[in-house]
């Protein structure tokens, strides 16, 4: 409304500029009450807002280590493996050595198809002697040595008796037979 407008109805009927005028107080009055309503919902708001971003904050430094975590645990599953694969192609090489070593082992000369000049498997052939080198003295007391003997005595101090309580082929006791 224009001015002319407002003073035109202003003369003609005070009573409606009254109730009018009234009618912009309540609505002004309300329209306060709403803006302070939403004032303090603004403030509740920002204050959830700075709670939401340090709580994002956190999350986000907790994914950077469970991110850095997962790496490190992947990087050790790639090595474990690499590792198990080795052990893997060791434990097939060491199996085909022990089958190829237990065949030797059942191995003998008439068994084998081989000549046995030829043939991996060698049989020993069993020492004979002693494998010390012989000596050139005689064995016992050497010419010139002067000996002595223990000779056995008529009055002993003491006499023991060695008697035999077990069998030496079956183990069981003789005193009882």
């Amino acid at each position: 409304m224009k001015r002319e407008e407002i003073l035109t109805l202003y003369h003609s009927n005070p009573d409606s500029i009254a109730s009018y005028i009234e009618d912009f107080e309540f609505r002004y009055k309300a329209l306060e009450f709403r803006y302070k309503v939403l004032e303090f919902r603004y403030k509740v708001l920002e204050s959830q807002n700075i709670e939401f971003r340090e709580r994002i904050s956190v999350l986000e430094s907790q994914v950077k280590f469970k991110d850095a975590r997962i790496e490190a645990l992947e990087s050790q599953v790639k090595s474990k493996d690499a590792r198990i694969e080795a052990l893997e192609s060791q434990a097939i090489e060491f199996q085909e050595r022990i089958n190829e070593l237990e065949s030797l082992l059942n191995q003998n000369i008439q068994s084998n198809k081989k000549p046995p000049s030829t043939g991996t498997f060698i049989e020993k052939k069993p020492k004979t002697g002693s494998s010390q080198e012989g000596s050139s003295k005689r064995p016992g007391g050497q010419k010139g040595h002067p000996g002595s003997t223990l000779n056995q005595v008529e009055d002993p101090d003491e006499i023991i008796f060695h008697r035999l309580h077990k069998c030496r082929c079956c183990g069981r006791n003789i005193e009882e037979s």
